[in-house]
């Protein structure tokens, strides 16, 4: 990824992981009906059903390549309730 979509990145998913789930829900929605939303703002909606799904923060990592690249990471895990 590009070191300019670093932070927006980060601020994404440091404020889905403070959220709580009943807030994320709420959120999800408002955006997903939110017709005048821009795109820019509905991507984030998979890292939130990502959060949502698993009920569990979100860990990631960002290791530099090269001053222009990032190397990005995501972990989650996602428990089976059967």
């Amino acid at each position: 990824m590009s070191v300019n979509d670093l932070e927006l990145l980060k601020e994404k998913l440091d404020l889905i992981n403070e959220m709580t789930l009943n807030d994320l829900h709420e959120h999800y929605n408002k955006v997903l009906l939110d017709m005048d939303t821009v795109d820019e703002v509905k991507t984030g909606l998979g890292l939130i059903d990502i959060r949502i799904k698993s009920e569990k923060k979100i860990k990631y990592s960002f290791k530099e390549i090269s001053e222009e690249i990032v190397f990005f990471t995501l972990q989650t895990a996602i428990e089976d309730k059967a």
